[in-house]
């Protein structure tokens, strides 16, 4: 049988729902061929929730006087601190977003290589070439910036090798790394799905794949995990990925059997977030090698099979989206809408703060089993927090979230709005995420204008500084994009695409017109 490589996609929606006839092939339309624009505004929103952290972040080091509990009004020298309730609603609103949106990026990054990447030998070295164009010459040109910033500043401590690759470009290897990885699982994820098998070839990814998670979990459980008892993260990525290629697989299975096969494959590997990932309690900031803000702690086994889990979830999503179409049309979409409106009065429950249990885990948020912070002291942890429940319950917030604004954006921004604004906002993300480190210590400091007791003399509110610092780091760093973006050198370096402006706005108007026949 001849193997189709092209990637599924979305249909027209009355095309969606009576399709059925026809193998995976033809129920479907590569995505590469029709703009989402929808995805493209949820990458963005990701970078621009991460430079609005940092800047808060920045703030917060800059003014200082942030105890770690909130509620406190003092510091231990009696002095006042600096949270009020304009710095606590900011710094809730940061917190949430540490929840979603680096979880959101890898998801969105899965579901935008099953559209671009074709399986064939020719196309997975395309692929594996545009991802180190993409990622490796804007994270050089990132690092000799970062260090020629912090050379500038005096930040020499920030200049080793680890402070480099673990600053905020880390984004950027370990995206191009993980999707490298992934590949064998991808490529043999397709072949189920299209039910066009090449035994051999087969085979030969599944031992790659195999390769791969042991890899995973001897590095991690080297490097950080260092604790016999967490043998949930281990098992994550090898269980959860081969169960969802047995359910892809299901042989003998057809018609809405197998529907059901391919959309519990993908459902599994979302659950797969719950059941691995919050399965053990994290290590509490009080132990040692557990700190709040220690990247490479014994934690990041749990981030790092996070980001991976939701990267491959979102690639399912899309290979199976012909199937999920049909097994959730009509009466059955329509009743889950209608009971998830019955029960929105949980809906505030995944908006719950608990700051007190509240901790970093790299770049994700978490909840641990004790307080990082007691009110009381002594303060035992609550049950609601240990055993697990913790983390479980940091992942349910992340897809509540993901959810509303992934299904929010494909119903109402699914549009470039204008055609040269979509290009320029979308393609500056990699700027803008790259350059806002090089302005906002410098701007805080300068706005701080601290005295030699390193106490604020200009801008002493925190609230008053995190705007007008987040307003020129945007506009200093979308400049920055600008003077790069001129050049076909620079452009190129930052990983900046040339665009053809005619063609967009031929593809613009042919989708407008599509949207209209519907």
């Amino acid at each position: 049988m001849a193997t189709n490589n092209e990637g599924p996609g979305s249909q027209k929606p009355l095309q969606a729902l009576t399709q059925r006839q026809g193998d995976e092939e033809n129920s479907s339309q590569d995505c590469e061929k029709e703009r989402m624009y929808w995805v493209d505004w949820c990458r963005s929103q990701s970078v621009w929730n991460v430079v609005c952290g940092h800047v808060w972040w920045t703030t917060r080091d800059t003014i200082r006087g942030f105890p770690a509990n909130v509620y406190k009004t003092t510091l231990s020298d009696g002095s006042p601190s600096s949270w009020d309730e304009q710095t606590r609603l900011i710094e809730y609103t940061v917190d949430q977003g540490a929840f979603h949106t680096v979880p959101m990026f890898f998801l969105v990054s899965g579901y935008l290589t099953s559209c671009t990447m074709k399986t064939d030998t020719p196309g997975v070295l395309r692929f594996m070439k545009s991802r180190f164009l993409r990622t490796i010459p804007p994270f050089i040109c990132g690092a000799v910036l970062f260090v020629a910033e912090r050379a500038g500043r005096g930040r020499d401590g920030d200049l080793s090798a680890d402070g480099i690759v673990l600053s905020h470009l880390w984004f950027l290897w370990a995206l191009a790394i993980l999707q490298v990885l992934c590949i064998p699982f991808c490529v043999l994820a397709r072949m189920l799905v299209q039910q066009s098998i090449d035994p051999t070839r087969a085979a030969l990814n599944a031992a790659i794949h195999a390769v791969v998670c042991v890899v995973f979990n001897v590095a991690t459980g080297f490097l950080f995990l260092k604790d016999p008892h967490k043998q949930a993260w281990l098992a994550g990525m090898p269980v959860a990925t081969f169960v969802s290629l047995l359910l892809l697989w299901a042989p003998g299975t057809q018609g809405a059997v197998r529907d059901g096969c391919a959309v519990l494959s993908t459902l599994w590997m979302a659950l797969s977030t719950f059941v691995f990932t919050g399965y053990h309690s994290m290590c509490p900031v009080q132990e040692g090698g557990c700190s709040m803000y220690e990247w490479l702690s014994k934690n990041m086994t749990q981030a790092l099979l996070l980001i991976i889990l939701m990267y491959l979830t979102g690639f399912l999503a899309n290979e199976t989206a012909p199937h999920a179409q049909r097994v959730l049309r009509g009466a059955i979409a329509n009743g889950l809408a209608v009971c998830t409106l019955l029960l929105s009065a949980i809906w505030p429950f995944f908006t719950y703060w608990g700051k007190e249990y509240l901790r970093r885990n790299g770049f994700t948020a978490t909840y641990q089993a004790i307080p990082t912070d007691p009110i009381v002291p002594g303060q035992e942890g609550d049950p609601y927090f240990k055993g697990g429940l913790g983390p479980s319950w940091a992942v349910a917030r992340m897809w509540f979230w993901i959810g509303a604004m992934l299904l929010f954006a494909k119903a109402y921004c699914n549009t470039p709005l204008v055609p040269w604004l979509h290009r320029h906002v979308t393609q500056s993300a990699v700027v803008l995420f790259i350059t806002h480190r090089l302005f906002d210590g410098v701007i805080a400091e300068a706005l701080c204008d601290a005295d030699d007791d390193k106490v604020c003399t200009g801008v002493t509110n925190a609230g008053d500084m995190f705007w007008a610092l987040l307003v020129m780091v945007f506009a200093l760093s979308f400049a920055a994009y600008g003077v790069i973006n001129s050049n076909f050198v620079t452009a190129r370096l930052f990983g900046l695409l040339a665009v053809d402006a005619k063609k967009e706005e031929d593809a613009h108007d042919q989708a407008r017109r599509g949207s209209q026949d519907v």
